[in-house]
């Protein structure tokens, strides 16, 4: 019975970990794609890793460089946001524009 009454705390906390977690999204990813759409950025793919990190990689395309650089200085402006980087490597001219890759971190 204790070791029941043991795993079933611990069940608990994990919910209650998870609960908070999912809460903080409801805020970042809103701001993730109006801004996105403000800048006339598509985001192809968002990668997301789990607490404590709260790391975000977006990958996207725009038609021009410069609306994934407004992007990027749009997201830095935001104070739910410790960090936004856009690795030169990462910004691939194509034919129909350029794809990306977002590096973000999550306060």
């Amino acid at each position: 019975l204790t070791k029941q009454v043991k795993e079933f705390n611990q069940l608990v906390a994990q919910a209650s970990a998870l609960q908070q977690y999912t809460q903080s999204w409801q805020i970042v990813l809103p701001v993730l794609f109006n801004e996105a759409r403000a800048n006339s950025v598509n985001i192809k793919r968002i990668l997301i890793s789990t607490e404590p990190a709260k790391n975000i990689t977006l990958l996207g395309t725009a038609l021009q460089k410069k609306s994934v650089v407004d992007y990027k200085e749009t997201l830095s402006q935001n104070k739910i946001f410790t960090t936004v980087n856009l690795p030169l490597e990462a910004l691939v001219a194509t034919p129909t524009g350029v794809t990306f890759s977002l590096n973000i971190k999550v306060k």
